[in-house]
């Protein structure tokens, strides 16, 4: 799969679960999980779509 289309699979599935600007850790990680991609490719597109990550776990974005 094409990294626009990784990046596109990624935005789809953060904004499904975002909930007032704001994205828990646990639920960016279950999105890399699911994916097979990084945490850190999910922290990219969440701060590209100024998403907020709240209740983080140290070290993980």
């Amino acid at each position: 799969m094409s990294s626009k289309k990784v990046i596109n699979l990624i935005e789809e599935k953060v904004k499904e679960k975002v909930v007032n600007n704001s994205l828990k850790c646990v639920v960016a990680q279950k999105i890399a999980k699911d994916l097979g991609v990084t945490n850190k490719e999910v922290g990219k597109v969440i701060n590209q779509l100024n998403i907020k990550l709240i209740d983080c776990q140290l070290g993980c974005f």
